[in-house]
């Protein structure tokens, strides 16, 4: 199901914005999911930043410029080691050159023991 765009945001809709890991049976190891976009604005746009507040989420993002009607991505790794057993929920902060406005993506699950 694809996302609106929200009234200001000048033109990043990602197809999703939350992502459920479910049950990770597996400690000390790398998950990772992509979230992809459209650029539905009238100008090109570019990610200027993915911020973290966690050092165990890595993201990684389309660097050139998306033109109108093109897609780019932002590829987020969770690291489970150190992470404590049980549920976990993590956000990345999505600004681009375009707009004020900031994407939360998240991500979820549990660890199990």
């Amino acid at each position: 199901m694809a996302a609106s765009p929200v009234p200001g945001n000048n033109g990043i809709v990602f197809s999703k914005t939350e992502h459920n890991f479910g049950e990770l049976a597996f400690k000390d190891a790398t998950y990772a999911v992509v979230f992809e976009f459209k650029n539905e604005g009238d100008q090109p746009l570019r990610i200027k930043k993915c911020a973290v507040t966690c050092g165990c989420v890595t993201p990684e993002w389309s660097k050139q410029p998306i033109k109108k009607g093109e897609t780019g991505y932002v590829r987020v790794e969770f690291d489970t080691k150190g992470e404590p057993s049980g549920f976990f929920s993590k956000r990345i902060f999505v600004s681009t050159d375009q707009s004020s406005k900031i994407t939360i993506l998240k991500i979820k699950g549990k660890l199990k023991n």
